[in-house]
């Protein structure tokens, strides 16, 4: 979504409890809480940003694997990709 599009306002109301757990759920994806809240109206529900660890430990991994012989590698290398399409 281009910001220079936005020119339409939209206001709501919401509890106190709710607006933190929308906001909660916008940091866990890398979204502002006005981005999640347009996607989700547009069922486009983001799915939660990963930590940063998480992708220090895949490069982990790719390390050891190197170490392994190419059909391990092969496969270990595919279980990783798999892994990361689900996160």
């Amino acid at each position: 979504m281009n910001k220079n599009n936005k020119t339409a306002r939209l206001e709501m109301r919401v509890r106190p409890g709710d607006k933190e757990k929308i906001a909660r759920a916008a940091k866990r994806s890398g979204m502002s809480i006005a981005e999640y809240v347009v996607h989700c109206c547009l069922n486009q529900v983001p799915k939660a940003k990963p930590p940063e660890e998480l992708w220090e430990l895949f490069n982990e991994l790719y390390e050891i694997i190197r170490e392994l012989s190419a059909e391990k590698q092969q496969k270990l290398s595919q279980l990783i990709l798999r892994l990361q399409e689900v996160i």
